[in-house]
């Protein structure tokens, strides 16, 4: 997987890289100076990130989503019911 970068008036206006159907950007506005925003389609939407840097900052967006998939996985397993070493469901 490969980051893909847009650009507008020269400079890097948006980075981005999927993986199936999902679609990690990390992205910043006109007008914003050099805040960067991370959007993960269907999850969360313009999360300010803390890095100024544009690497930095996808490295923080990646984070970001690993966290969240890692509880809403975390919460599904919770929710199927334990399977023991003798086929029994406890």
């Amino acid at each position: 997987m490969k980051w893909k970068d847009k650009k507008r008036a020269g400079e890097i206006e948006s980075s981005e890289i999927r993986f199936g159907k999902f679609k990690l950007t990390v992205h910043h506005y006109m007008g914003c100076g050099d805040i960067w925003f991370a959007s993960f389609a269907y999850i969360f939407n313009k999360v300010e990130l803390a890095s100024k840097d544009l690497d930095e900052a996808k490295c923080q967006a990646v984070a970001k989503c690993q966290v969240i998939l890692q509880e809403a996985l975390d919460s599904l397993l919770q929710d199927i019911p334990k399977i023991d070493n003798t086929g029994y469901i406890r």
